[in-house]
């Protein structure tokens, strides 16, 4: 399918691009799908993410109140979760493929 798969430990890793991956792991004869950001989990990539934007947008307006350098992190904090979202995108369509590959086998 064009990934790239690395042994993890015990489990295979299937990476991805910006900075995802998704692991495969074998439990009581089943086989577990486990998407990363990094070195989070999904949620608590997306939980981290966020919490970092909205403390920097904070951060910036009690400092600077209602200037440009605000408007240019809230854009930035804005981008940081777009990407995110592209993350979801990118590790769920791979489940898909690894699911619908695991049932043909």
């Amino acid at each position: 399918m064009g990934y790239v798969v690395v042994p993890h430990g015990s489990d295979l890793c299937v990476r991805l691009p910006l900075l995802c991956s998704v692991r495969l792991r074998q439990e009581e004869g089943r086989i577990r799908l486990i998407p990363k950001f990094g070195p989070f989990s999904r949620s608590s990539g997306l939980l981290t993410t966020a919490g970092v934007s909205t403390a920097a947008v904070a951060g910036t307006a009690l400092a600077v109140g209602l200037a440009p350098v605000t408007v240019i992190v809230a854009f930035a904090g804005i981008a940081a979760l777009s990407v995110e979202a592209c993350r979801f995108v990118v590790t769920e369509g791979c489940l898909t493929r690894l699911q619908n590959l695991i049932d043909r086998g």
